[in-house]
């Protein structure tokens, strides 16, 4: 799901959200024009929402949710005390994890084939990560990074600060660190 917040308050807007990607929102749902001054209100939609004449200001905080995307258009406003901000954005749905095979295995050696999807084509896919632990870190495991653009396969050192290798898939080279080895 797409959130976005703002709060007047402070004259900051925050977004979370996937890659900004300019394109249509399909059959969004219109937030009421309104200037709202206090109080939190929350708008959402399973598909999308657009404001094009909603002004929040003074101590009021909106969060609009919606599952594929949020056209803020020029008519929306949050604004604290005397400092404004007007913006258009454009939030696209994130790319989703389909599978990884085999899902489990065991021996010394494996090959793994990740797949992903993303309702804006495979170019709005750039990275796949891909992770070997007993645990939700990097750090000691078998951190992978894969990058689309250059065809790029990373391995994360021990501490998961840096990425090492670079290799291409299909290739002769290899990287590794003290608990796994990617061959290319």
């Amino acid at each position: 799901m797409r959130r976005l917040a703002g709060l007047a308050q402070l004259a900051v807007i925050c977004l979370w959200m996937g890659p900004a990607v300019r394109g249509q929102c399909t059959n969004p749902v219109q937030i009421p024009n309104q200037t709202i001054s206090s109080g939190s209100y929350t708008f959402s939609d399973q598909n999308a929402l657009k404001a094009d004449g909603l002004t929040v200001n003074g101590g009021a905080s909106v969060l609009a949710i919606a599952g594929q995307c949020i056209n803020l258009k020029a008519g929306f406003r949050a604004t604290g005390g005397t400092a404004a901000t007007t913006f258009h954005a454009w939030v696209q749905t994130l790319p989703s994890a389909v599978s990884v095979a085999p899902a489990s295995g065991s021996g010394l050696s494996q090959t793994f084939t990740w797949t992903a999807s993303s309702p804006a084509g495979y170019e709005s896919v750039a990275e796949m990560y891909g992770l070997f632990h007993t645990m939700t870190t990097g750090v000691n495991g078998c951190y992978l990074r894969y990058d689309r653009v250059n065809n790029l396969l990373w391995l994360a050192d021990n501490g998961a600060s840096y990425w090492m290798g670079g290799i291409a898939p299909g290739s002769a080279q290899t990287v590794e660190n003290s608990q796994c080895k990617i061959y290319g």
